[in-house]
């Protein structure tokens, strides 16, 4: 069984949103395939050309996401509660979590964040990867955390019950967020990312940002992304060495996987993928390449193998795979 923090398969749905039957067709057997239990599904924009197409991004994301598992009800259930993600476990369905990937939509306004909880995002990162009018993400100047309007929609995020995400997040940023959630109570997790001791990459969690995120009660979610975890390599060894690494900080109840299968993306909706990446800016994510022999989420059975050869513990595996991900989310939702 697995259990996986990130997926950005709603960008898929709302650009092919005149053909209803994408996810049952595209995305539902890989996730079958690969035993996928829980997902995280990320509602994903950040149009620095037309800044105000971003909330109509978000909008048509989740209306995907909530049609995809309308139509898909015997196989998938949206998860709003706890209760919910119980219930998908226990009828063998699909838990399906909406989360934000960077409030750029969000703009400077309380009120559409409210709004956006109120359609089933249950889980919130402030940034992608560059400054919005909440936070500095990760390609910005190390510096930068939170502005003052962060701050305000942090503490309304938490006051909602919403999970903190500080995935693509400055240091600075993470810094801020990791005070707050001790301040005010909450939960956070790094949904995708890797290690920095293994990779100096600014996506990467360092050895101490890493163990505050475990005292904090988080997980951090590896990602089956070559580009955050070697510099040289796609084999599939170097995920499971940041796996290992992560354990070994953390301790084996704060890790879980969080795939962010980009280039599952680019098998999907090839013309799009293309667009975004000649147009991005420095610091943008473009490499659509995958692991060799975890492309998507069909292909999971292939890290599990990987994992029970390490030597790491049968128990320790299965957590890492599903069991510290389903924890965090069973106490973190409302």
């Amino acid at each position: 069984m697995i259990a996986d923090a990130h997926l950005d398969l709603l960008q898929d749905l709302s650009l092919r949103d005149q053909d209803p039957d994408v996810f049952a067709r595209d995305w539902l057997p890989q996730l079958q395939a690969g035993g996928v239990a829980a997902q995280v599904c990320a509602v994903a924009c950040e149009d620095r050309v037309n800044p105000g197409a971003n909330l109509v991004q978000a909008l048509r994301q989740a209306a995907a996401f909530r049609q995809a598992c309308r139509r898909n009800s015997g196989q998938v259930l949206m998860v709003a509660c706890r209760a919910d993600l119980d219930t998908a476990l226990e009828s063998g369905r699909i838990g399906m979590v909406l989360a934000l990937e960077g409030v750029d939509a969000v703009g400077r306004h309380l009120g559409v964040a409210d709004a956006l909880v109120d359609l089933g995002v249950r889980m919130v990162g402030l940034t992608w990867q560059f400054r919005n009018d909440a936070a500095d993400g990760a390609a910005e100047p190390p510096a930068g955390g939170l502005s003052t309007f962060g701050r305000q929609l942090v503490a309304r995020l938490l006051d909602r019950g919403v999970i903190l995400d500080v995935a693509h997040a400055s240091e600075g940023t993470f810094d801020d967020v990791l005070d707050l959630v001790s301040a005010h109570g909450g939960n956070v997790l790094c949904s995708h990312g890797g290690c920095r001791a293994l990779l100096d990459e600014p996506r990467n969690l360092s050895d101490d940002q890493l163990r505050r995120l475990a005292a904090a009660g988080g997980v951090m979610g590896i990602a089956a992304v070559p580009h955050m975890l070697s510099a040289d390599s796609r084999d599939l060894p170097v995920m499971v060495g940041h796996i290992r690494h992560a354990v070994e900080v953390m301790g084996a109840e704060h890790v879980c996987l969080g795939g962010d299968f980009f280039a599952q993306l680019l098998r999907s909706m090839p013309a799009a993928v293309a667009a975004i990446a000649a147009t991005a800016e420095p610091g943008a994510e473009t490499d659509v390449g995958a692991l060799d022999g975890l492309a998507g989420p069909e292909d999971y059975g292939t890290l599990v193998s990987a994992l029970h050869e390490t030597g790491l513990p049968a128990a320790q595996v299965e957590d890492v795979l599903h069991g510290n991900l389903i924890r965090f989310l069973r106490r973190s939702l409302p």
